[in-house]
């Protein structure tokens, strides 16, 4: 279902940003669904429904996702992390020069949009400046 969901938005969002708010938007949370406008349900919002819309297949142990597990991350983003960071998600004339927060407008197309949708994630309000817990996540997403 999830699927039809994609292809019945796609043409709409050119931005992944735009379908998590249109989940948003069509979410019962009495039904823990995503419906269509008509009030079917379009897909369930369980682990199960997401790993099989994601087509995703665990091949590691997971564990478990805290705020204290990013900050501690965190600590481990050296100069060479940093620049490699900065290298992929910001613009070229935007280097950095000093230790994080940077600022969003600094960062290019795919950076904001990844910026966005972690900051989404975290449940943050702002993403006006970047800090050292969206970078770790950031960081997923660059080569290395």
């Amino acid at each position: 279902m999830g699927v039809q969901f994609a292809s019945l938005f796609s043409p709409l969002c050119h931005y992944f940003p735009e379908i998590i708010h249109l989940c948003a938007v069509n979410y019962d949370p009495n039904q823990r669904a995503v419906n269509f406008p008509s009030g079917n349900i379009l897909f369930y919002i369980a682990p199960d429904s997401i790993n099989q819309m994601l087509n995703f297949k665990q091949t590691q142990l997971l564990f478990l996702f805290s705020m204290k597990h990013l900050l501690e991350e965190a600590s481990w983003l050296l100069g060479p992390k940093i620049e490699r960071i900065a290298k992929t998600f910001m613009k070229a004339d935007c280097q950095p020069k000093e230790p994080p927060p940077f600022l969003y407008v600094h960062f290019n197309e795919v950076g904001k949009l990844l910026v966005d949708m972690i900051s989404y994630v975290l449940g943050f309000k702002t993403s006006e400046h970047v800090d050292e817990t969206v970078l770790v996540l950031l960081s997923s997403f660059s080569q290395g």
